[in-house]
């Protein structure tokens, strides 16, 4: 949250002006995902039942365009519109990922010449105080991490969010009460990692800060006092020294890699888990296969855009 609100008080005008574009663009993409989803439904719904339930679409094409269709061609015509939503959605993405890219890294790019021109224009007794490796990290390492672990997660947010809210809008359509379940399922996991992960990882955060300056730093004294070192014949030390400091900056990024990977794990658990229940639950209440395989592909099909990859 304090690094979050740190970010916002440095973007420009222009930056948040582009942020909200992409929140709008974000929100057509969530529309079409949740489009692209639900139209599985009917598509299922034709393969797995009898010819009486082409009806509808029969009667919609025959008001619209005077012609009279078989079953055959209402199949081919919800694939025609299944596929064509998808290619639609495709290309939109695309669009959309150029929109992600372009404005993250203009963020980035801000962010380090903001910081640089501050520390070029401070006041000398300003650099009297601060070491040379701290500035460096700040506008180098930092910036970078900024963008990495606050920036770019919160893109991300603000995209899956959209597209989460409007396939659960689906989904609570289709079965409110499963969909119910999914979300405070859902929901308890997120409390539950957040309560177990998150201290962890925000003092990993601020180890690995710690390690990667001793890093520079070290690499800072070996080359700016190579002349004494080759004098004093003391290399070795040097060498060991780097060694151990990047050693230890590398577990620190190590077991926040870990981390990382754990809520990935457990949602796809949950997924499956969600999705046997599923099938047990609409099993039981309507014994006909042919009234819920429409119903278990549109949840199948959401968990798998839905999950992490």
């Amino acid at each position: 949250t304090t690094q979050l609100s740190v970010l916002v008080k440095l973007l420009t005008s222009n930056d948040r002006k582009r942020t909200i574009i992409f929140f709008v663009m974000s929100i057509i993409g969530a529309f079409l995902e949740a489009l692209s989803v639900g139209l599985i439904f009917p598509l299922l719904h034709l393969i797995s039942a009898d010819s009486g339930s082409n009806y509808y679409l029969q009667v919609i094409v025959l008001s619209i365009f005077g012609i009279e269709i078989g079953a055959k061609t209402t199949l081919y015509i919800t694939l025609g519109c299944f596929l064509s939503v998808y290619i639609l959605k495709s290309l939109y993405l695309v669009i959309l990922a150029r929109a992600q890219a372009k404005f993250i890294f203009t963020v980035k790019s801000n962010l380090s010449n903001k910081l640089f021109h501050q520390y070029i224009y401070a006041p000398y007794d300003f650099h009297l105080t601060k070491k040379s490796s701290q500035l460096i990290r700040n506008v180098s390492t930092e910036c970078s991490q900024l963008v990495s672990n606050v920036l770019i997660p919160s893109v991300v947010i603000v995209t899956e969010g959209m597209v989460l809210i409007a396939i659960f809008t689906l989904l609570f359509y289709l079965e409110p009460t499963v969909s119910s379940l999914i979300i405070c399922l859902i929901l308890s996991s997120f409390y539950l990692f957040q309560k177990v992960l998150a201290n962890r990882s925000k003092s990993l955060g601020y180890e690995r800060q710690n390690a990667e300056a001793l890093v520079v730093q070290a690499t800072q004294e070996g080359l700016n006092g190579i002349t004494d070192i080759k004098l004093s014949n003391s290399s070795e030390h040097f060498v060991d020294r780097f060694r151990s400091i990047n050693i230890n900056a590398a577990q620190h990024a190590s077991q926040q890699f870990i981390i990382s990977h754990f809520p990935k794990i457990w949602l796809e658990l949950l997924a499956v888990t969600g999705l046997i229940s599923l099938i047990a639950i609409m099993q039981f209440g309507s014994p006909n296969i042919e009234n819920i395989v429409p119903t278990i592909g549109v949840f199948a099909l959401a968990a798998f855009r839905l999950l992490p990859s």
